[in-house]
């Protein structure tokens, strides 16, 4: 375990600090495969293919030549004897298209497809972000858990070398309690840490029962995202956002049905095809006839003012959201950008405390031994050396955070 945590923090397990890499391993196929069984649980994902198939059928229906699929009339009339006239009428009734509204509900059908494909995309999105941030809280639960360890051992190995000389007559009791509360401490520090990993492992099965957290990686080096490449903080790659996307789908849509709704400006008339059979009574020769009629409703007025009106402010929303969506997805990625140039210019100020902490360590250490440190002198120095050390690691899995970030802000999801 303390190889492990000098490892991932970049320290060796004994002497001075080496220069730690950067965090640029590629976290290949784990954390895409935390994406994708989480997105196998999600509600979206499970009525994909009904909505798909909902979409085409509206899309078929809209590629019909009649407004509604034609009804068929039968009609039977008779006196009240047997001896009286009859008749039989049987007919069809064919909906008709009002003008140009066949072509505009085609549009439309195909315009909510395209929006509900790019509201899935979005969900998709939204649940990569979370399965970063969960991906990120595992990392540093883990790390700091491996550092409280490493703590706890080293205040132990301290405490009993203080006990041991304490008995010799080298030190006083008093340097020995200072050394006991380090070590409670560090045991209390270690409890909170167990409290803490158990807690986001809980939050990560809940979001990703289907795999274990992510553990640690056996060579120390630090798991993180790729950074983007420049195709992908072009202008124009904020148009490929899933939440621009289904914006600018969503307004689509809306000006669809603005332009379905204005053609619609009364019930769509009918065509009535049929013939009639009739006879006057017993014995006479029955007659048929042919009969066409067309049905044509008058104006809607304000009912039909009121739905245009409707989609039309439907149509002002949805842009004015696109635009919105548009400038928040911007400042969104440029302050991704900026919190990872400040992260890392962090980590490298860390990295540079880390190494001056490690090399006082070990002067502080080697003096002590030789009888020419105190010991608070060599327990306030060990704990600089794990607060540098917890401030490096913290740095480390802040720049990984930020690249993850970035992706998110810029719409890129697991490769």
């Amino acid at each position: 375990m303390l190889l492990w945590a000098a490892l991932a923090l970049g320290l060796p397990a004994g002497g001075l600090a080496q220069e730690p890499a950067s965090p640029t391993a590629s976290v290949g196929g784990s954390l895409s495969a935390a994406f994708h069984a989480a997105w196998s649980q999600q509600p979206e994902q499970r009525a994909a293919a009904e909505r798909d198939r909902a979409n085409r059928a509206a899309e078929r229906a809209a590629e019909r030549w009649t407004a509604e699929p034609p009804a068929l009339e039968a009609q039977h009339t008779r006196g009240r004897s047997a001896a009286q006239a009859q008749e039989w009428e049987l007919g069809v009734v064919v909906p008709l298209w009002l003008p140009r509204e066949r072509e505009r509900t085609a549009r439309k059908a195909q315009a909510a497809a395209r929006w509900t494909l790019t509201q899935r995309k979005r969900a998709e999105w939204e649940l990569a972000g979370r399965v970063r941030e969960a991906w990120w809280a595992v990392q540093r639960s883990q790390a700091d858990l491996a550092l409280q360890r490493d703590r706890l051992d080293a205040a132990a190995r301290l405490a009993a070398d203080m006990e041991r000389r304490a008995r010799a007559g080298d030190l006083a009791q008093s340097d020995v309690h200072q050394a006991w509360m380090a070590k409670a401490q560090a045991q209390a520090a270690v409890k909170q840490a167990e409290a803490e990993l158990s807690a986001v492992h809980t939050s990560w099965a809940e979001l990703v029962p289907a795999l274990s957290p992510p553990a640690g990686t056996e060579d120390g080096v630090l798991v993180t995202e790729p950074v983007p490449q420049p195709m992908d903080t072009e202008p124009d790659a904020g148009y490929r956002h899933p939440m621009r996307a289904e914006a600018l789908e969503r307004a689509e849509a809306a000006r669809k049905a603005l332009e379905l709704a204005q053609v619609q400006s009364r019930a769509n008339p009918e065509l009535s095809l049929g013939a009639v059979r009739e006879r006057e009574g017993p014995g006479e020769p029955g007659r048929t006839s042919w009969r066409a009629a067309l049905r044509w409703p008058l104006g809607q007025g304000a009912a039909h003012e009121a739905r245009v009106a409707t989609a039309s402010a439907e149509w002002i929303e949805a842009q004015a959201a696109a635009e919105l969506v548009l400038r928040r997805t911007a400042a969104d990625a440029a302050q991704a950008k900026a919190r990872l140039d400040a992260a890392r210019a962090q980590l490298a100020t860390a990295e540079q405390r880390a190494h001056w902490a490690q090399e006082l360590r070990g002067f502080v250490d080697k003096a002590y031994r030789f009888g020419e440190a105190d010991a608070p002198s060599r327990l306030r120095v060990e704990q600089e050396a794990v607060e540098a050390r917890r401030a490096l690691m913290r740095a480390r899995l802040d720049v990984g955070a930020a690249i993850s970030q970035w992706r998110q802000s810029l719409g890129l999801l697991m490769d």
